[in-house]
Parts: structure tokens; C-alpha cells; sequence
């Protein structure tokens, strides 16, 4: 199939190939481990059942449906079936146990305005509440056939660009965009990935816990693996949040081959699981260990490695990677089997002069563009060479159409076709290397500071969880102020003056800066988006408006 001209119709044939190819099992776990186990052609079966349902609404090119529910059989079918009625298919995140209810259904029924939905189906419990409030119809995807509605036409910019999917933007520096993707974007990108597997990826094995509602779970852990003809086990991120544990026991019972985490996940595994646990699974068939949808830190992926390599877990798994939604999904790839590589540079001369020379801090290696993709580095509009630090732009076949309802909107596609990711980083031998968010990098007496640098140093202090470093204009000087927000673990029953003096020398040693301010906060506490990523914007407008969930008192300065 030529993807230059691929639509809506060739992502809805290509998933009906691939429901057909062969036997091999799509297996859902949840709190209790395996629960539902079926084969692809029941999966199909399932899937084309309700593609008549969707049709029989009027659901076709154009036509918005979004979906809501945990990962389970019914969501994943439903997804299935509204590409393959050649809908479009938007994914919405369920409530959390943690969150205000309030809050979320107004972002919910704010992103069902922007996305231009004309359908919410879902799980019946979680979008019951939705009927009165919602601007479209609602319904519970076992009650589809009952429903009395009929789609309009497809929105015409939607038709024109052959959208299939409307995926919202994470929402680290702002609100959630509605990025429009179409099916050669989507088709494009999951060449590019399955391509990169060795002996074809239908010898693999997928297990994932990401979220549907987030690209990295929707494309990277349903529907490539779909596609590409493996075997797979899907959780929902309540499972994992929960008991990491049930994660690990499914690759290791299931004998996954492939399963991608951010950082944290990591980090979340390597704190919560207890030794009788690890000793008790078998990770050595796990040799695909991606990692992406926020900052890689080299100190974690060791850990991990260490810590579960009794169970047989191999360091050469971990393959760095790079994204964003914008690009559909995947933009670099580290080399498979390989694992970690990082380069030492000296961060005082890439902060001040944006240049790359050797020092003692650790950059990992995020790999190098994927087939058909470019990546470049830019300052002021012209392209830099390697080794200087500039703003990443990148070009290619699985860039999104733009965003839905464009005017007024941030960061579309330029001219020239190259995309603005937002992202500061440098190339080094043809590998890409982050440095930050441009929205979050600290400005400092002159020079750049990557705020992740100085949250990684503050959370090797074991009783603290999540921290945020942002800069805010001082009341009495001219010079910006440094604030440190830390979470503090629940368990945590030592003396908060003397931790804040751990925390400042923590800083110090590990990033060479001192903070002006440092202030705990309850675990929990700090600003993050759907998919767990932090939100240093607004922690840093919670900061200023006294809306964080202060530990004991005001915040104290070292």
C-alpha cells in the first residue's frame, strides 16, 4: 500500500487484515491479574458487529465519536470499530480516585466541545453522568443499538485532511491542543516502528498498562502491535498505579517480548516492589524496554536494571526514544538490544555559550530519526551544526494536519513543513539529545538551566516523591528567584528544616544551583497531566496564588 494517498478506508482495511491474519491472543488484565483472554478473529468479530452498529448512526469520514472508559475488551473494540467505520476517533480520559470531579468533567466536557464530537460513548457507569451536561449524545457502549440518532456530515476540514484521529496534546506547558492526525500520519508512523522490530513484529509479544487516552498507549500499545500482528496484553493505568508489580508479572507469565514506560514507571517499580516479588519473576524474555514520553534520566534506567536483574532483566533492553503528538508518535529510535548510551558534557559551558563539550553531566542518546523523518536544530531560524544547543524541528510523513480549529491556536506546522516541537536539544553524531521544554528551561543570571537536572538531584532524597524547580521575578531585586517544590512521602516523620537543608546541598551538588525558596508540599500535590507528567506552569501559578497543599506552614527560604 503506496501511504502517500492513504486514507481513512486503508487504516479500516489494514485493521480488518490484521483481525484476520491468525489466532494469536489479545489478553486484558486488571487488579485480580488475567481476566479476559480472546483470540484475533473473535476480537474482529466483536469489532465488526459494532462497526454496522456505528454505521447504522451515521458514523463515517468525519464524524467525530469520542470514547471513555478504563482499558478493557468493550474499549478496545469500540476504538477498533470506529476506524473501522472510518470515523474519527477521539480517546478521553476516565476520572482519577485522586482528582475533583468537578474539575475533570469541565476539561472533559471542554475537550468533547473542541474535538467537535457529535457521540460520547463509553462505559455505562463512567458517562451516566454525562447525559445532562454533554452537548452531543451520550451513550453506554452496550446500549448502541437503542440509540435514536443520526450523524451529520463529516466536518469538511476533517474530510479534506483524512482525519482518523483527534489526540490531545499532553498539556505540560499549556491547555490541551486538539492535534488532528490522519490515517497516512497514523499508517505512516506504524511503518516506520513495526519496521524497526527484528524478525517482523509478529513475533513479538506487547504488554502495556499506558493509557488509550494518551499517544503513547492508543498508538504504541493498541494499535501498532494491532497492526503488526502480535500477541497482546493491555492493563489500565489504574492496575499499574496501583500494583506495579501486576506490570512485571504480565511479561513475565506472558513471556512479553516488548513494553514501553516513561521514566517514572520505572522509578515507581524499582521503589515499590519488594524482593520476595522480584525473585519471583522471569524478565528475560523483555527485550524491548522503551522508554520516552518524558525526560530519560540515566540514574533510573541503572536502577531498574539493577534492581530486577536477578529476575533476568538485561540492561541492553532499554532502547530511549522520542516523540511527541504532534508527530503522530514516534520521531527518533534508539538502536534495538543496544541499550543505554549517554554522552559526558560539561552543562556550565551548554547552559552559558549553548555549546557541547566534554564535562560530568550524563545526556542520553534518544537515537536517531526514524525512517523518513528529519530532525533539526535551529536558533533564529537558521539550522545549527552538531554540537550547539537550539530549538528541535522536525519534518516528515506522520506530522499532524494542524490543530483542530486552528485560529487563535499555538505551534501549527510552518510553511516550509517543518514543525516546532517546542523542545530545546542538540544532535550529536546524527543522535538526538534533549535538554527541555523551551517554556520550562530556567533563565538564570544569564544562562540556561534544564529544570529536570535540578529535580532529578532533589529526588535521590528517598522520602521525597515528585519535585518541580521554575523561576518567579524576586519583589526586592532585580534577578529572578529560584523556588524547589518538593512532595514529601506520607511516611516521612523527620525534621522538615533539616530536609530543606538536604534538599538546598542536594541542588548544589547535583546541579550547581541554590534555591531562593523551598517549599514541601503533601505527596500528591503538584500539578500534572492526565498521563502523570509534571506541569511546571501551573505549580508555578499555584506557587504564586498560595493554591499548593503546603506540608506545615509558609514556605521557609535556606
Amino acid at each position: 500500500m503506496g501511504l502517500e494517498c492513504a486514507g481513512p478506508a486503508d487504516l479500516a482495511r489494514s485493521l480488518d487484515e490484521a483481525l484476520r491474519r491468525d489466532d494469536r491472543a489479545l489478553k486484558f488484565y486488571d487488579f485480580g491479574g488475567l481476566a479476559h483472554s480472546e483470540t484475533r478473529p473473535q476480537f474482529g468479530d466483536q469489532v465488526r458487529r459494532l462497526t454496522q452498529e456505528l454505521k447504522a448512526l451515521g458514523v463515517g469520514p468525519g464524524v467525530v465519536v469520542a470514547v471513555m472508559g478504563t482499558t478493557s475488551p468493550e474499549l478496545c473494540h469500540l476504538c477498533a470499530a470506529i476506524w473501522s467505520a472510518q470515523g474519527v476517533l477521539t480517546v478521553l480520559a476516565t476520572p482519577t480516585r485522586l482528582g475533583s470531579f468537578e474539575e475533570f468533567l469541565n476539561q472533559t466536557l471542554g475537550k468533547l466541545t473542541a474535538s467537535g464530537a457529535e457521540l460520547l460513548v463509553g462505559d455505562p457507569s463512567v458517562v451516566e453522568g454525562f447525559k445532562d451536561v454533554a452537548a452531543c449524545p451520550v451513550v453506554g457502549w452496550d446500549s448502541l443499538q437503542s440509540v435514536t440518532f443520526q450523524a451529520k456530515a463529516g466536518d469538511s476540514r476533517l474530510l479534506e485532511q483524512g482525519v482518523s484521529l483527534i489526540q490531545f496534546s499532553s498539556g505540560t506547558t499549556r491547555e490541551p491542543q486538539p492535534i488532528m492526525l490522519s490515517a497516512r500520519a497514523l499508517l505512516a508512523n506504524s511503518r516506520a516502528v513495526l519496521d524497526k522490530f527484528p524478525g517482523g513484529a509478529q513475533s513479538q509479544t506487547s504488554v502495556s498498562w499506558l493509557p488509550l487516552y494518551h499517544d503513547m498507549g492508543l498508538i504504541g500499545g493498541f494499535l501498532m502491535p494491532l497492526l503488526g500482528g502480535a500477541q497482546m496484553v493491555l492493563m489500565g493505568p489504574e492496575v499499574f498505579a496501583a500494583r506495579p508489580l501486576t506490570w512485571l508479572e504480565a511479561i513475565s507469565k506472558e513471556r512479553g517480548t516488548t513494553s514501553s514506560a516513561p521514566n517514572f514507571a520505572l522509578a515507581h517499580c524499582a521503589n515499590r516492589i519488594d524482593d520476595d516479588a522480584v525473585q519471583a519473576l522471569d524478565l528475560s524474555s523483555w527485550a524491548i524496554a522503551m522508554v520516552g514520553a518524558e525526560a530519560v534520566r540515566p540514574t533510573t534506567l541503572r536502577g531498574f536494571a539493577e534492581r530486577f536483574a536477578e529476575a533476568g532483566f538485561r540492561e541492553s533492553a532499554f532502547s530511549p526514544v522520542y516523540g511527541l503528538a504532534e508527530a503522530t508518535l514516534a520521531v527518533t529510535f534508539s538502536p534495538l538490544g543496544e541499550g543505554l548510551k549517554t554522552l559526558s558534557l560539561d552543562d556550565g559551558a551548554l547552559s552559558s555559550c549553548g555549546q557541547v563539550v566534554s564535562g560530568g553531566r550524563e545526556s542520553p542518546s534518544l537515537g536517531r530519526p526514524l525512517d523518513g523523518v528529519q530532525v533539526a536544530i535551529r536558533a533564529d531560524g537558521q539550522n545549527l551544526p552538531e554540537d550547539r544547543l537550539g530549538e528541535v524541528f522536525v519534518k516528515g510523513p506522520s506530522l499532524f494536519s494542524g490543530y483542530l480549529g486552528e485560529a487563535g491556536r499555538p505551534r501549527a506546522l510552518g510553511a516550509d513543513g517543518w514543525l516546532d516541537t517546542g523542545d530545546m536539544g542538540f544532535l550529536h553524531e546524527g543522535e538526538l539529545h534533549l535538554y527541555g521544554r523551551r517554556r520550562d528551561i530556567l533563565l538564570l543570571d544569564g544562562r540556561n538551566h534544564d529544570p529536570s537536572l535540578l529535580e532529578e538531584a532533589m529526588e535521590t532524597i528517598p522520602c521525597l516523591r515528585r519535585c518541580c524547580a521554575f523561576t518567579q521575578e524576586s519583589q526586592t531585586t532585580d534577578k529572578d528567584e529560584l523556588i524547589a517544590v518538593c512532595e514529601v512521602a506520607l511516611s516521612f516523620e523527620g525534621d522538615l528544616n533539616e530536609l530543606r537543608e538536604r534538599i538546598v546541598t542536594a541542588c548544589h551538588q547535583g546541579a550547581g544551583l541554590i534555591p531562593n525558596a523551598v517549599v514541601l508540599v503533601r505527596s500528591g500535590s503538584l500539578p500534572s497531566t492526565s498521563s502523570g507528567k509534571l506541569r511546571r506552569i501551573e505549580s508555578s501559578k499555584a506557587y504564586r496564588s498560595d493554591a499548593l497543599d503546603l506540608l506545615v506552614g509558609e514556605p521557609v527560604s535556606p
